[in-house]
Order: C-alpha cells, then structure tokens, then sequence
C-alpha cells in the first residue's frame, strides 16, 4: 500500500466539481459519507453477475483435561482474495488475543488462560462474497484475470512436500500428457487423474497420502486428487498450486465440507480452477466451476501451524492434561 502523505482531492457532485475549502464541516461530513456509499455500491455492482453472497460461521468447542495454564487455538480466518472473494464483515467472539498474516494466510490466535475444565466455544462469523473462477469466466472477463510474471510462475513449478514432482514414476507418468499448449496438457492430466484415481469415504483419522502415493495406490479424497492433478501439471511444465478451504454447498452425511483443490495457470487466461475431485464426481466444470469455494489456504505445506501440513486450524497447552476440539462449518446464501 502507498504510505505517501494524504492529500484533499476535488470530489465530483451534482452541479460539477467544488472544492472543501469553503464548505461547512457538517456538510464536508455528509458529502463524505455519500461518496463512501457510492463507491461501496459502484463495487457491489462490479461485482460478477454469478457472484455469491454466503454468511459463513466457523465454531470451535474446545474441551481442556486436567490442570492447563492455558491453551491455544490458531485458526485460519477468511482474508481478501484478488478475483476470487471479497470478505465484508468478520466478528469473533471471543475477540482473537491476536490477529496476523503469514504469506497472504490471515489467521485469528485465542488464547484462555487457566481454563476451567467444562467447553469453551469461539464462533467466528464471516459475510464473503465468492467470485467465479473458471476458464469462461476468464475468457469473457479481462478485468477478473490473475495474470503472473514468468519469474514469479517458477514457484508452482518445482517439487514440494506431498507434491513430489521428480519422482521416477511422476516424471514417467508426465511425459505422455504433454499436450499442444498449456489447456491441453491440463485437461490431459485432467482426464488422467479422473480416469485413474477412485474416490475414497471421508475419514477424518486418515494421513495425507501425497501424490506418489496417490498414484500408486489410485485412491483418495480430494486432496489426493489436487496432490497428483497438481503435481503432474507441474511436472508438464504447466503451473500448478493447491488450494484449501470450504465448500460452501451441503455436502452428504458422514463427509466434510473441509476441501482441497487446484489453480492452473494459462498464458492467455491466468489462473484458472480446476476442482479434480468434484469433477470425478460430476458435480463440477472443468470449464466453468460454480462460485462455492471459500478460499483459506494459499499453501500445501503450512507450517504456521503447530504442524507440517496443518488444516484449517491447530491447537497447543501448557500444563499438565490434555485438550480435545470440534469444529464445524456452516454456510448460508445471503442476498
């Protein structure tokens, strides 16, 4: 952000433009006000038509065993995201002991001293507006594209933890799907990964896989599917990155509405979705993938968190005894 000296700018109103200098201060206030308010309207409808408004709320039960001098909770909190969210309000309650920002990753820390042994809850409830990210959306919408400098592409590029892009079989997997451009070698790892790889119940004590794994074993939920879909792009030479969130539309009983998916990077287009998972199910678009997914987590391995590849939220203490948290999501449309 430019922290340059703020300076008055002349402001249009009806009869054409005045200056401050001579206005009366209640009046100064009101034209402020109106120019705030159109603007926030001028924004709202900018927005894509097929944007989506969703009240979401997080809530965390935290149940502390024994003699704690404290605990911790450190979550991952909705933050703006360019071309895919716009967050409107956030509340906590409690208020976070601290807020801060990782990488683009905002996160809320609560901390209870002496906590006494029945449940402690935070709520965190947040008003985002999701945006469409698909091929066609970018196709028909110049302004919503995510373009990239080449030098700052290398990054989705190279091999990471569970993306384990030189690996012998990744490599030799890779090779036939190299298509005629970028589109066509992600929509051949696409069709590979969807033809392949069979979809696994939800258990919330499962380990993540990784992609060698995954494509060795040909099983998985969605982030075995974003791990190989990911990581075979990269090892194309097509930019690839995982990303992490919620989905925002019911999801059956016994699953979780915790997910995983993918952007690809196109020349022409910037960064795209590419759900793998939802696709394999039928239930989304290569093409143009629905406005349903609240973005969290800008990295595979996140170690804010008290653990590599920490989800969503991690938890610590200080005593002795131990701590046991339940979280749930839940999204309601809003107009």
């Amino acid at each position: 952000m430019n922290q340059g000296r703020w300076r008055p700018r002349r402001v249009p109103l009806a009869g054409g433009y005045h200056t401050n200098r001579n206005m009366p201060h209640t009046k100064r206030i009101a034209c402020f006000l109106g120019l705030v308010l159109s603007l926030a309207f001028a924004a709202r409808a900018a927005a894509p038509a097929d944007a989506q408004n969703y009240r979401c709320t997080f809530k965390f039960a935290v149940e502390p065993e024994g003699e704690l001098r404290y605990l911790t909770v450190t979550a991952i909190v909705p933050a703006d995201v360019p071309g895919r969210q716009k967050v409107h309000s956030i509340k906590y309650a409690p208020e976070p002991r601290k807020l801060f920002t990782v990488e683009g990753v905002r996160y809320a820390q609560f901390v209870i001293d002496k906590p006494a042994a029945d449940k402690q809850h935070i709520v965190i409830t947040a008003d985002v507006e999701l945006y469409p990210s698909g091929l066609l959306p970018m196709k028909s919408n110049r302004n919503a594209r995510l373009l990239e400098k080449p030098a700052d592409l290398q990054q989705w590029l190279v091999e990471e933890t569970f993306l384990e892009v030189n690996d012998p079989a990744i490599e030799q997997t890779a090779k036939p799907l190299i298509g005629r451009d970028d589109a066509a070698t992600m929509r051949n790892v696409l069709d590979f990964v969807c033809a392949t790889v069979q979809v696994d119940k939800f258990d919330p004590k499962a380990t993540d896989l990784g992609a060698r794994s995954t494509l060795a074993q040909r099983h998985g939920v969605c982030v075995e599917f974003t791990d190989l879909f990911v990581t075979l792009c990269r090892a194309c030479g097509v930019p690839a990155r995982f990303r992490e969130g919620y989905l925002t539309t019911p999801v059956p009983a016994n699953d979780t509405p915790k997910h995983a998916w993918a952007e690809v990077y196109l020349k022409e287009y910037g960064w795209i979705t590419i759900d793998p998972f939802l696709i394999k199910k039928k239930s989304s678009s290569a093409d143009n993938p629905r406005a349903i997914y609240l973005m969290l987590d800008s990295q595979r391995n996140n170690r804010t968190l008290t653990h590599l590849g920490g989800h969503h939220f991690s938890f610590a203490w200080g005593g002795h005894g131990s701590v046991k948290v339940e979280d749930s999501f839940d999204a309601v449309r809003v107009p």
